[in-house]
């Protein structure tokens, strides 16, 4: 798995004590990136096995872990892999991704759509949409107005969450 950075935050990239893991690479290249270190550039990319991760998550007391970018569905079989590690080790799970909803849907067809299933069926929370630079705003999950906090179960959508909303499905 291609990794940019790896490091442990308490509730400002979800709630709880998290294993926060930044997948290297993104094509997506948005106008003013909030993490322009994070696409690709093979200088900075870390090679890390899922193995590790899970390692970790087994021996720290992490609430959950949050998956960020990059975009963390350009590797969507290591992204898989990496939330299934973090479900067995009884931890919730967070995904942003500059994709929205609508458009994972759309790009993952065939077979691809399986491997998307395999993702999103292990994702509690997925923070979807571009972060806009002139949308900018104080919410520590969704820091880009247009992005909306989205609750998975199963895979399947529920509803966006608020604030309130999210501490008692993350408690």
């Amino acid at each position: 798995m291609q990794v940019n950075s790896s490091f442990t935050a308490t509730d400002t990239h979800g709630p709880g004590k998290r294993l926060v893991v930044v997948m290297q690479g993104c094509s997506r290249r948005c106008p003013g990136c909030n993490a322009p270190q994070a696409q690709l550039d093979p200088g900075r990319t870390v090679e890390t096995s899922v193995h590790t991760f899970a390692w970790q998550m087994q021996c720290n007391s992490f609430d959950g872990l949050t998956v960020t970018g990059g975009e963390p569905f350009e590797q969507p079989g290591e992204l898989a892999r990496l939330l299934t590690a973090a479900k067995d080790a009884g931890l919730s799970t967070l995904v942003y991704t500059g994709y929205t909803w609508e458009e994972l849907h759309a790009a993952f067809n065939g077979i691809a759509r399986d491997l998307l299933r395999n993702v999103l069926v292990n994702v509690d929370i997925l923070v979807d949409g571009p972060w806009k630079q002139h949308e900018a705003q104080n919410n520590l999950l969704a820091p880009s107005a247009n992005q909306r906090i989205l609750h998975l179960v199963n895979g399947t959508l529920r509803e966006p969450l608020t604030q309130t909303a999210l501490q008692t499905i993350t408690a």
